[in-house]
């Protein structure tokens, strides 16, 4: 279902003021991609449905807040990004699993089709290796620009940070991925 501009702007309106039937579709809205940002921060399914509820959550308690300044995408961004963060901050602190995020690997369709999976395989558990070498900070930033394709600006703004931190979060990310890379060849060149 595709709202315009104006026609989301009644929605959140009536949301602001305690339309439950407006914050329903609010919800129904965006709910996919609260899913699919918040599954790229997390790597995990479980996780993810369960930061969307705390999303939920928070724009109940803060869309009165919200004020137009900005475009509605960009403060949900925020919230997602946001509560991506402290729930990978509650879950470090709690238990130490890894970090994934899942990619989507483009196979070669001239491969053969068990090549292209293990191929794929290949590069989504070493693109995962990379970004678990990453600190939740350095990840948030390297998600929004190389997955969901954000400018600096706007990743500024949803991080509520300096366009240069955004850039030296995202220069020391690559550094560290691409020492990273640079062990495992090493390594490999050992073995």
């Amino acid at each position: 279902m595709t709202h315009s501009d104006q026609d989301l702007s009644q929605i959140i309106n009536k949301a602001k003021n305690g339309d439950k039937q407006s914050l329903a579709e609010v919800y129904y809205i965006h709910r996919d991609f609260m899913y699919a940002l918040s599954f790229r921060m997390l790597g995990n399914h479980y996780d993810a449905e369960e930061v969307v509820q705390e999303i939920m959550i928070t724009i109940i308690k803060k869309l009165k807040q919200f004020n137009f300044k900005s475009s509605f995408k960009t403060w949900l961004y925020r919230v997602i990004v946001t509560q991506s963060l402290n729930y990978i901050e509650r879950r470090s602190r709690n238990q130490k699993r890894n970090i994934s995020l899942e990619i989507d690997v483009a196979a070669d369709k001239k491969s053969d089709p068990l090549n292209q999976k293990i191929e794929a395989e290949e590069q989504k558990h070493m693109i995962n290796k990379l970004l678990d070498c990453l600190n939740p900070d350095q990840r948030a930033v390297i998600v929004l620009r190389n997955i969901e394709g954000l400018s600096y600006e706007e990743i500024a703004g949803i991080l509520d940070i300096n366009i240069n931190t955004v850039k030296t979060r995202i220069r020391r990310a690559r550094e560290k991925m691409i020492s990273e890379t640079k062990k495992g060849a090493l390594n490999e060149l050992q073995r």
